[in-house]
């Protein structure tokens, strides 16, 4: 048995896999909106900011409105009611260092709302909003 032989058939059932996996149809942008179906907007709950009070934590900054964290039985509702998006606006200005540095705490945060979304089987929408457009 020659080299050959063996290659041969290696490269042909190579191009028959890629073949097939470039046949594989994605759904374009079109498809993938009529998809997400009817959306729904979390509210200002991630983004609110302030020039004239200084927000400290995460969950100072989620409550200067008197808002609460999006939390899995608001998503669990909201997906009862038939919506299949969710809008999360985020807004991170209040927590980043000058190096660009995320403070750990509110991505942990900003994480927890996305994995309930995800997890109920919805599209999450992270918006950033509001930084620097002032």
């Amino acid at each position: 048995m020659n080299a050959l032989s063996v290659i041969l058939p290696i490269i042909l059932l190579i191009s028959l896999i890629l073949d097939y996996l470039c046949s594989m149809k994605k759904d374009n942008a079109i498809e993938i909106v009529r998809k997400m179906g009817m959306g729904y907007n979390i509210g200002n709950t991630f983004d609110i900011f302030s020039f004239f009070i200084y927000i400290d934590t995460p969950n100072e900054q989620i409550e200067l409105n008197g808002n609460i964290a999006p939390n899995q039985n608001m998503i669990k509702k909201i997906k009862k009611y038939s919506f299949k998006t969710i809008r999360f606006p985020v807004t991170w200005m209040n927590f980043i260092d000058n190096e660009g540095n995320i403070n750990s705490e509110w991505m942990e945060r900003v994480k927890e709302v996305i994995d309930i979304i995800i997890k109920e089987k919805l599209y999450c929408i992270l918006n950033i909003h509001n930084d620097g457009h002032y």
